[in-house]
Order: C-alpha cells, then sequence, then structure tokens
C-alpha cells in the first residue's frame, strides 16, 4: 500500500527549514552503547529537556528493535548517574518484578533474577544484556538501580510468588470469614486455565474492596499493596479474554488501565518521591491513540486507551515524559527468529527528514513552540508502520535512528568467544552437515552457514577491510567444497548473505541461483519441514525485491513456484511479515496461479500440491484480513 508524503513542508524552502530546525535541535548521540567511565556530555541537553519529570518512559517501536534497546540503555544509564533516576520499571509483572529484586538484595544472579521476571522478548537478547550488567555493577555500589515492574501479566518463573502472596492475604481474615475458591482461582490463573474471566476477576476485586474497607491490624503500606496487587491480577484475568468478534482492543484496555494503576501506586506511593525510568513498547505509553490516523482501513485505533495515557488522568502531566523510538530503516528481528528488513521511510516522513539532516542517532524534543511541524505528518514509532498525526499530542520527544539493527539471541562470553573464529565454525558445520546427510537424516538439508556468519559480523564489528577479507577467505574454503552435496548449495548461500550485506546484489542474485541449481531436486517425506528450496527461492526473491522492486519479486516468485521443480511448498511468512496489504493481495494470487499452473502440468502430484496451495492461500488470507 502506498504510504501518503507528508503534508508539510509542502514546498523546498520549508523542505530546508525543517531540516535545518532538525540539525540545530536535535541532541545527537556520540555513540549509542553504554561503555564504563562514560562521561554523557552529548547527552547533557537531556537535563533540560526532561526537566522535573518524575517518571520518563522510553519506548521501543516493535520489540525486535536491537539498535533500540542499546540506545535505551544508555539512556538509563544516563538518567541514573546524572539525573538521579534510580528506579528502572519495566513492561513486565508487578509482584514478579518485586521478587527479582530481593533475590538480587540478596545476593542471587542478576541475570537469574531478571529473568526469571521480565519478558523474554528482552532478557533472550543479546542487545538487552548490556542493561543487565549495568544493574549488576551498579548493585554493588551506593547508587543502586532498583527493578520494578508495572504489568499486570503473569512474567517468567517468578510468577509462582502469587501462589504465596496470595496465601498471606487470606491469613489476614479470620477462619470464619476467609474467602472460599481463591486459592483454587490461583491455581487456575497460574496455569492459565481461567474458564470464566469476568466471574475470576469479580472475585478477586471484592477481596481487594474487602481489604480497603476493614482494618485488618496489618500496616497500611501492606494493606495497600495486597489490595493494588489483587486488582492488577483481576486486570490480567480480563486482558486474557478474547471476544468473539476478535477486537483486540478491549483486552489491551483492560491490560492498560491495571497497568496504569500500578504504575500509579508505584509512583505515588511506593517510590514516593523518586524518579522512575520505564522500560515499555511505545503502545503502552502514547497519549490519545484514538487521533492518530493509521493509514489503513484494517487497522482503528479507535476507543483503545494506553497505559501512559490513563496516567495522565492520575498524575501531573508535567511529572511524566514520553519518549518513543523511530528508525529510517535497517533490520529487525526476534531472539528466536531470522531477522527481517526494514525498509526505508517514506519520502517526507519524519525519518526521512532526520535523514536528510544528517543524524544518525539523535533526541528530537516534539515540544516547544519552535518546533516546525505544526499539521499532522508521517512517523513510524509504533510497530514501525507509517502513521499520520500531530505527534507532539502523543509523545514528548523521538529518538531516531538512521539505521535499526535486529534484536538477537543472548550469547555468553564463551560463546561470543566462539562466533569470533568463524573458519573453525564454518569447518565444525560442514563435517555436522556431512555426518546428517550420510546418516539419513530427514532433517539433513535444514540449516545453513549464515546464522555464523552473521553472529561473526556482530561479534567483531569488522572494519570495510576485515569483511572483504573475510569474503575472501569464504570464497578460498568454499571453493573446494563446491561439489559436496551437503557444503556445496550451503556455501553458496553464504556467499550470496556476504554478497547482499556488503550491497552487492548482482553477487548475491547470481550466488542464490547457483545454489538453487546445486541443490537440485531432492525428495523430502515432509517437504515443507525438510527442504530446503522454500528458503533458497524466498532469499533470491528478496535480492530480486531490492534490486528491482515488490512487482519484479512477485513476477520471479510466480515464475519459480511454477518451473522450480524441487519447490513443492511455498514459505508465505518471511513476506506476510513485510508487505503491506497491496502487494501482498498480488504476491498471494501470483502463488496462487503458479501452484494452479503447477497442478495442471504435474497431474501425478495434483493431491500434494494442492495440500500446500490450501495451506499457503489461507496464510495470506488471515494477514490480508488482518492488515499490515
Amino acid at each position: 500500500m502506498a504510504q501518503e508524503a507528508l503534508p508539510k513542508p509542502e514546498s523546498e524552502p520549508e523542505r530546508l527549514e525543517t531540516t535545518a530546525w532538525l540539525d540545530e535541535h536535535a541532541v545527537r548521540f556520540d555513540r549509542a552503547t553504554v561503555k564504563d567511565g562514560d562521561t554523557f556530555e552529548d547527552l547533557e541537553p537531556l537535563v533540560g529537556i526532561i526537566g522535573d519529570a518524575r517518571v520518563v518512559f522510553l519506548g521501543e517501536q516493535s520489540h525486535g528493535d536491537g539498535a533500540a534497546f542499546e540506545a535505551k540503555t544508555r539512556m538509563i544509564a544516563f538518567l541514573h548517574e546524572r539525573m538521579g533516576f534510580d528506579v528502572l520499571c519495566f513492561e513486565s509483572g508487578m509482584l514478579e518484578c518485586e521478587s527479582a529484586w530481593e533475590q538480587i538484595q540478596a545476593g542471587g544472579d542478576v541475570r537469574e533474577a531478571i529473568a526469571s521476571a521480565v519478558f523474554p522478548i528482552w532478557t533472550d537478547s543479546q542487545q538487552f544484556d548490556p542493561l543487565v550488567q549495568y544493574i549488576e555493577k551498579r548493585t554493588k555500589t551506593d547508587l543502586p538501580l532498583e527493578v520494578a515492574g508495572y504489568d499486570c501479566q503473569l512474567t517468567g518463573s517468578a510468577s509462582e510468588a502469587w501462589r504465596e502472596e496470595i496465601g498471606t492475604i487470606l491469613t489476614w481474615f479470620p477462619e470464619d470469614t476467609r474467602p472460599v475458591g481463591i486459592n483454587e482461582l490461583m491455581d487456575r490463573v497460574v496455569a492459565r486455565e481461567v474458564v470464566d474471566h469476568d466471574q475470576d476477576a469479580s472475585a478477586l476485586i471484592e477481596l481487594a474492596e474487602q481489604l480497603d474497607d476493614t482494618d485488618r491490624g496489618v500496616p497500611p503500606f501492606e494493606v495497600a499493596r495486597a489490595s493494588r496487587l489483587l486488582r492488577s491480577l483481576a486486570g490480567a484475568i480480563l486482558a486474557r479474554k478474547t471476544p468473539g468478534d476478535g477486537n483486540w482492543i478491549e483486552p489491551f484496555n483492560a491490560r492498560d488501565e491495571a497497568g496504569a494503576g500500578n504504575m500509579h501506586w508505584l509512583a505515588t506511593e511506593r517510590y514516593t518521591g523518586r524518579r522512575i525510568v520505564v522500560w515499555l513498547a511505545s503502545m503502552h505509553t502514547a497519549r490519545d491513540h484514538s487521533a492518530i490516523d493509521t493509514q489503513s482501513p484494517q487497522l482503528s485505533y479507535a476507543g483503545l486507551r494506553s497505559m501512559g495515557d490513563r496516567l495522565s488522568d492520575r498524575m501531573d502531566p508535567d511529572d511524566l515524559f514520553l519518549i518513543a523510538f523511530t528508525a529510517y530503516e535497517g533490520e529487525l528481528g526476534l531472539p528466536w527468529m531470522e531477522p527481517w528488513p526494514l525498509h526505508p521511510a517514506p519520502g517526507g516522513s519524519f525519518e526521512s527528514l532526520c535523514v536528510e539532516a544528517g543524524l544518525e542517532t539523535a533526541l528530537v524534543s516534539l515540544q516547544g513552540d519552535s518546533f516546525p511541524l505544526e499539521d499532522p505528518f508521517i512517523a513510524r514509532p509504533l510497530g514501525n508502520v507509517p502513521m499520520r498525526a500531530q505527534w507532539p499530542r502523543h509523545f514528548d520527544a523521538f529518538v531516531f535512528q538512521r539505521t535499526m539493527t535486529p534484536s538477537t539471541p543472548y550469547r555468553t562470553p564463551e560463546e561470543l568467544a566462539g562466533d569470533r573464529d568463524l573458519m573453525g565454525t564454518l569447518a565444525t558445520q560442514a563435517e555436522q552437515y556431512r555426518q546428517r546427510l550420510a546418516g539419513g537424516s530427514s532433517m539433513a538439508d535444514k540449516g545453513d552457514f549464515t546464522l555464523a556468519f552473521d553472529r561473526w559480523r556482530r561479534a567483531t564489528q569488522p572494519s570495510v577491510d576485515e569483511y572483504a577479507e573475510m569474503q575472501q577467505a569464504i570464497s578460498a574454503w568454499g571453493e573446494a567444497h563446491l561439489d559436496d552435496p551437503a557444503i556445496g548449495w550451503r556455501v553458496r548461500v553464504l556467499r550470496a548473505h556476504a554478497a547482499e550485506v556488503a550491497g552487492d546484489l548482482e553477487t548475491a542474485q547470481s550466488e542464490l541461483d547457483a545454489a538453487l541449481a546445486a541443490y537440485g531436486v531432492r525428495e523430502h517425506k515432509d517437504p515443507m519441514r525438510q527442504s530446503a528450496t522454500q528458503h533458497i527461492v524466498n532469499e533470491r526473491a528478496m535480492v530480486e525485491m531490492q534490486r528491482r522492486g515488490v512487482d519484479a519479486a512477485i513476477e520471479w516468485l510466480g515464475g519459480a513456484i511454477d518451473t522450480t521443480p524441487g519447490l513443492m511448498y511455498f514459505h508465505p511468512f518471511p513476506w506476510v511479515d513485510i508487505l503491506e496489504t497491496e502487494p501482498l493481495t498480488d504476491l498471494a494470487a501470483a502463488v496462487d496461479a503458479a501452484y494452479e499452473r503447477r497442478i495442471a502440468r504435474t497431474p501425478e502430484r495434483a493431491e500434494e500440491l494442492s495440500r500446500y496451495r490450501t495451506i499457503i492461500a489461507r496464510v495470506f488470507e488471515r494477514k490480508i484480513r488482518e492488515g499490515p
């Protein structure tokens, strides 16, 4: 779907005025990663921009934004050391994070404690590790950074603490008036087996009200804490409801209403007078979602209210400062998935103007009379999707990053040392692939060398010359294995990947064509899970898209599905993650037509091909119906 360009600046002078303003007023980061002995001189202007705000929110776009994790960590260190923010509150369970901090204070392993409480979308990420290390180092000083959580959801193994907590609360009631069925309710909640969400949530709220209304001979703070936990748990139950009409806003609102109550209690009761920095997704902090034009008929924010928006009603807005990250281009990724591309932001967007202004990583305050964009403009802080809004109405500042890098799996120091020895890793993996093929493994064709190559890149951060030297070493090593049925096609895929990363798309395309030829036709009992053909085809089509555009890639894929004998199953998931509705609809039609031609030409395989055709069509239909 084509994205509408920014309405202002409408003329060349206005565009130049905007980029000049960004060049003058943006707070440029000297680097995006934290290091020991950091003086933070480049971030000093943030003191004046953030001012006396007590709660600063650092929102990321999609949870797959690795470079944002790293920059957020450096900002947290600055806020902690320079501005006195000494509580770090995660978008994770309130009780769970409280338990994790108790473990840390008792001398427990910091990484294990945080992993027991914080969502694995972060704790499994290599780019989150610098924050864990920072917390660990600061724990041993006179200025620790306390870990907390605001979310109502149960997160991690620390959720088991709920049973003990509820048991303690019940002892505050005389035995003859003790509420019945609460322990059984907790068993259902922890096991995620809630049947009647409204009934169970109401039971917990009723219990909280009984605590509020009667003197239990317990310190008031403990009673208030218990009441807040019960209401939080009720919110978690309601957030698990799945409305029959598929409306995702209702459970979102239930979660964020409970989260706002938790955050308000933390800020005004538990951490009175202290300054808090909050790590979360920007979706949970934006003000006034309903005023955002998503640019898609399939996605509406009407009726949605985030935690940050609700909190603004309960606290002085001047006490809150909302920062959202956004990026121009790069890659996104989750720790357990292969990265996917973040295509350049549309022309005229906030991100493209930042590129024109020469920004790499920079904070741009959206407040103040001098901010030049008065009318709604395009930016993509939410899900990396271009949307139109008067963004100063929704956030106080953007942190712009020219190039996004993906969140990748956490690696131990020992594993990182191994990642630096790429040639040794290639030799080891090659032998493993040979043994798999020789042993007749059904999964002999799964996996290739590209993950090891990407780990080497991340571990070494090579210069241009070092990268070229490694490419030559890979090429020389691979020449001896091109005829090896277990290794040859994998060498071609690796060389294509290295060329693509270097921007040599012509070589990448040639190597992938050679990889398809080398792989040939291989019979698999379950091609959908066991064959490598669909993955090579997709890589080849992605290169085609980079070289000639999405229409050319769709045309190439249609021909490949029709004429590649070894391709039984087309893998649709990379495409449903990156294409907008219109080109995705075109791709679905091209794929279906190719299968129709293939079935007509090879009737002996019609049943198998028809089965895959149906599976693929359903994937496309669901994504097209849901929208981008």
